[in-house]
């Protein structure tokens, strides 16, 4: 049964999509965070990538358990082989680590970091990482996110508390991943192609306030791009949902009733709908289904999915995408706590991450 949205307009989430407003904002809120994240999928399917940068990420926050002091600049990098990790780091850095400037477009933590740039052949973002993996290995990544859709929506970020700048619903990506072992020497390379996606998160509440529940995800198909939301309030089960449609250079945004099927439970007990079903006034509709888990751990799960839309034209597009899904976390699970500080390399150490498939 779909479940009516529920929309506080003080606490809406407000979408936009433009680069001029992506640029970091000097922390004048306590609790201000932001979040860059950038994600693709190969042109043959094979391969799957997911980079994360944020100014200031606080995962404890929600159980009110962080006893970090100023801000806590973060690096997340996941690369997908063949439907599976075959390696990722997550990585906290001290706050003198963080450099970036209001006027700029561009970020740095660590080694790692991301710029704006103009080329002859376009524009869009250069993309660097250099982070640890376990067993004294590191990646080394040099990846362009080309941008061929931007720019499609302005609004006025000085109202409200939080904001989703979609800058590039679609990207084209290309570049090599590099893996190397303790010696450094014939270091392990994949080269990507594919099409990929880039959106910066504003929140003025601090991470402890963000959905209970929530899932998201994007695909892109020929003439199309869909990127869906839903947000659940555990309290009262009320929900928000949406859907975000380029298509001609144009974006459209449709409010829907999203219906949740085919529930199953992954591997921690997190249980999850393996089916989404977002439909508007209009017949527009839009179909998500897990294909298969790509990475599964305490309350969070990614997927690639299979997505069907079918707009008001009546045509039906098919199509891969990637989603997420993340649920409450248990409080007082000590194991997972333990587990969480190991994955997110906290203290400067490198995080548990599963060693490359050979």
């Amino acid at each position: 049964m779909a479940i009516p949205n529920r929309d506080d307009a003080a606490d809406r989430l407000r979408f936009l999509s433009s680069h001029t407003r992506s640029i970091w904002h000097e922390k004048k809120a306590a609790d201000l965070y932001e979040r860059w994240y950038f994600d693709a999928l190969s042109d043959d399917g094979t391969q799957a990538l997911t980079i994360i940068f944020s100014d200031d990420l606080k995962p404890d926050a929600a159980l009110g358990r962080s006893t970090l002091t100023g801000r806590t600049p973060f690096v997340s990098f996941a690369y997908y082989l063949d439907g599976k990790l075959a390696f990722g780091c997550d990585r906290e850095f001290e706050e003198r680590q963080f450099k970036a400037q209001t006027g700029r477009h561009e970020c740095r933590i660590g080694e790692s970091g991301f710029a704006f740039d103009r080329i002859e052949y376009g524009s869009g973002y250069l993309l660097n990482v250099d982070l640890p993996l376990a067993g004294g290995r590191h990646i080394e990544a040099s990846l362009e996110w080309l941008s061929l859709e931007s720019d499609l929506l302005d609004i006025d970020t000085t109202v409200g508390s939080r904001w989703w700048n979609m800058v590039a619903p679609r990207s084209d990506v290309s570049g090599r991943i590099s893996v190397f072992g303790k010696t450094d020497e014939n270091p392990v390379q994949f080269h990507f192609r594919g099409t990929g996606y880039h959106d910066h998160l504003i929140d003025r509440r601090g991470y402890g306030a963000q959905p209970a529940e929530r899932s998201w995800g994007r695909s892109h198909f020929t003439d199309a791009t869909a990127v869906f939301y839903l947000f659940r309030n555990t309290v009262d089960d009320s929900i928000r949902s949406g859907l975000k449609v380029v298509k001609d250079g144009q974006l459209r945004s449709y409010t829907t009733q999203c219906e949740e099927t085919h529930f199953v439970r992954d591997r921690s007990g997190v249980r999850y709908p393996a089916r989404l079903t977002f439909s508007s006034a209009d017949n527009t509709q839009l179909v998500v289904k897990h294909a298969q888990v790509l990475e599964s751990h305490s309350c969070f799960l990614r997927a690639l999915s299979e997505v069907t839309l079918t707009l008001s034209d009546g045509e039906r597009r098919s199509s891969q995408g990637i989603n997420e899904f993340r649920a409450p976390k248990a409080p007082g699970n000590r194991w997972m706590n333990w587990l969480n500080d190991r994955r997110s390399g906290r203290k400067g150490k490198s995080s548990l991450a599963p060693r490359q498939n050979d």
